[in-house]
C-alpha cells in the first residue's frame, strides 16, 4: 500500500488525516470569528503568518514542493475559499 492508497478505517490514512485537519482548522476559525473571540484581521494575519512559515521553509530546502503546495491550500482559506474544495464547512 502506498502513502496514498485507502486504508482499513484506521487513523493512518495521510490523506484522510490531512482533509480532517484542514476541515477542523477551517470550522474552528469560523467559530472563533462567530463567536466575537477573534476578528477578521487576527484570523487573516494568522494565515498570512502561516503561509509565511512554509514559504521560509521553501527556501531552506525542507521539502519545497510540499510546502509550496501547503502555501498555496492556505492562501486558498485566506481568499474565501474552502481549503478542501467540496469538503469542510461553509459559512453561512
Amino acid at each position: 500500500m502506498g502513502s496514498g492508497d485507502k486504508s482499513d478505517g484506521d487513523s493512518t490514512d495521510s490523506t484522510a488525516i490531512a482533509l480532517a485537519s484542514v476541515s477542523m482548522c477551517e470550522a474552528l476559525m469560523i467559530a472563533l470569528l462567530d463567536g466575537g473571540i477573534l476578528d477578521e484581521d487576527e484570523i487573516r494575519s494568522a494565515l498570512e503568518d502561516a503561509i509565511s512559515a512554509h514559504r521560509q521553509a521553501r527556501t531552506q530546502g525542507t521539502d519545497p514542493d510540499l510546502h509550496d503546495r501547503t502555501a498555496k491550500i492556505i492562501e486558498r482559506v485566506l481568499v474565501g475559499g474552502n481549503g478542501v474544495k467540496g469538503h469542510g464547512p461553509q459559512r453561512k
